[in-house]
């Protein structure tokens, strides 16, 4: 280590300098904590010496390290101190990248309307000062704004003008991450082919440049794309080779974001339990190297893992730390979704209150933050809730306004979901209000049947398995009350219990246990119907075993009538 000479300022300056290069390195490298520490040295350092710029160049690198441990509200706060040295030296270039740094924080907290003043801001100050780099680089800060709100034909206006700089200015590393966005845009719309094409493209000017990190990270956006399009064995393969690359180079923040994508790829081959272990892993590196963003998205994936597998308490464990993560980030969209996550698996255990609580609070930044899809899908659970609590009008209201966000956005998942949960509350309407025979409830029942068998021919069409298990489930109730109400054209009994039993296999195949156990509850009930104690006692106790495991003692009361 270099050591200071007391009393010869050229000396710290030369030592500052080295302790910021060095810092730069290792936040290169994944290894955001050392560099911290350094560039904290560093700037503590320049206390000892009267130059003002220097002390605002070490701000504005400490800025920008913040940003790669996800601290942004630090990160705003650097930036806005360095800015303040900056102006009073009249130095614009340097008031140009505080600028864009105080954009780069605004853009990760989702306040994108800001991020785009600022950045506009810093490119008009490189225009009049012919910074044709710093130019480059804000047109791509523009246009990954402009990516990340959906509107990728401004996206892409941006990163060709962009990609013009670069090539005039001979930039071979910028211009292959140019590249490299065009190819993100692509990936944005599903075009996975074109995607690969561009991360290709790009990944031959990084094999001539040699950028060993680049070429990492582009394994990895090969990885994600090919797994997109289902060829899970050769994204594994890019992982693999990026996770080498930064083991190599102790790329704390590459192994992390593998390990990631490699819980992706067992979550997708429905191996929830393996996917939890990797996100896990990924997790503790993203803890070490102090990556909140990266943390958050781990956590929450392992949430979601727990779901599947059914370990609620787990599951609510995980929410709550991503969702804590959100909180100390002003990621309000984060914060949102996990909530979505906690008041589901509260609705699941039958706490009401609190899932009702979580619920509302979710779809409220829906609205705000303008996510209209996930809005539906949080609208379908509260009227799922009210549903439990016999509260059919307002779970009415609930599933209307979500049918009409379904309509508008045509997405056959959402539109499956909502039809599902409309027959679910057509079903509980006859049953509370109206058990007797009728034309009424007989019109009902054969609108209730044509909309499941919609339904089943939808979710196969789509291979949306879970979808298809509820709505043979579905079908077989159905069926169930028109052989109640002795309906002409019931089914046979007979084709009723295949109906079910195709229901509990579908269930059985995709390990839900949950569903599992609600399609036996509702089989008892047939089965007591026609007076098949036995049997239904039977199947009773199968789910009763299955409930019991996940922890929800009285959940069989739900079904079994």
């Amino acid at each position: 280590m270099m050591e200071i000479n007391k009393g010869r300022a050229p000396d710290i300056k030369l030592f500052v300098n080295a302790l910021k290069s060095r810092a730069v390195v290792f936040d290169l490298t994944g290894r955001t904590g050392k560099a911290l520490d350094d560039i904290k040295r560093a700037v503590k350092a320049t206390e000892k010496v009267k130059n003002r710029k220097l002390t605002a160049d070490c701000i504005s690198t400490l800025s920008s390290i913040y940003f790669s441990s996800s601290n942004y509200q630090e990160m705003m706060v650097e930036a806005e101190k360095a800015l303040a040295i900056f102006k009073k030296l009249g130095d614009r270039k340097g008031i140009a990248s505080c600028l864009a740094n105080i954009g780069y924080a605004h853009r990760a907290l989702s306040d994108y309307s800001k991020a785009l003043k600022y950045y506009e801001e810093s490119l008009e100050i490189q225009r009049d000062i012919k910074d044709y780099e710093g130019q480059a680089s804000n047109l791509n800060n523009i246009g990954r704004v402009h990516c990340i709100l959906g509107e990728n034909i401004k996206a892409l206006e941006y990163y060709k003008k962009a990609r013009a700089i670069y090539r005039r200015l001979s930039l071979q590393n910028e211009l292959s991450l140019i590249i490299l966005n065009i190819g993100f845009i692509h990936q944005n719309q599903n075009d996975y082919k074109t995607a690969i094409r561009h991360y290709k493209n790009a990944l031959e000017i990084q094999m001539k440049t040699g950028d060993i990190q680049a070429i990492a990270y582009n394994y990895i956006n090969l990885g994600f794309s090919n797994r997109q399009l289902g060829q899970a064995e050769t994204a594994t393969e890019y992982f693999l080779k990026a996770l080498k690359i930064f083991k190599n180079s102790e790329g704390l923040q590459g192994q992390a974001m593998v390990y990631h994508n490699l819980g992706g790829i067992c979550s997708s081959q429905n191996d929830p339990k393996k996917a939890a272990g990797y996100y896990r892993k990924a997790a503790e590196i993203f803890t070490k190297i102090g990556d909140k963003r990266g943390l958050t998205m781990s956590t929450h994936n392992t949430a979601i893992q727990y779901k599947i597998l059914q370990d609620y308490r787990a599951g609510l464990s995980y929410y709550s730390k991503s969702m804590k993560i959100c909180e100390e980030l002003g990621d309000k969209y984060g914060v949102g979704i996990n909530q979505f996550g906690i008041g589901y698996l509260y609705l699941m255990m039958s706490k009401y209150k609190k899932a009702e609580d979580n619920l509302s609070k979710a779809l409220s930044m829906t609205r705000e933050m303008k996510k209209p899809g996930l809005g539906a899908e949080i609208l379908i659970r509260l009227g799922e809730l009210h549903m439990e609590k016999q509260e059919l009008k307002i779970a009415r209201s609930y599933l209307s306004e979500a049918e009409e966000i379904a309509q508008e956005l045509n997405t056959a998942d959402i539109s499956i979901m909502v039809s599902i949960a409309c027959m679910k509350l057509g079903l509980k309407e006859l049953r509370l209000t109206n058990n007797r025979v009728n034309d009424r409830s007989e019109s009902l029942l054969k609108k209730l049947l044509k909309d499941a068998y919609k339904a089943l021919k939808q979710s196969k069409d789509h291979n949306l398995k879970h979808l298809q298990g509820e709505a043979v489930l579905l079908q077989a109730r159905i069926e169930t009350e028109k052989l109640k109400h002795s309906y002409k054209d019931a089914l046979k009994k007979d084709n009723i219990k295949i109906l079910y039993k195709k229901s509990a296999e579908i269930f059985r195949q995709l390990k839900d246990r949950y569903l599992l156990a609600s399609a036996y509850c509702y089989f008892a009930s047939f089965l007591k119907e026609i007076n098949n104690v036995k049997s239904a006692e039977n199947f009773l106790k199968r789910a009763t075993v299955i409930f019991n495991k996940l922890g929800l003692n009285c959940s069989c009361k739900r079904y079994y009538r």
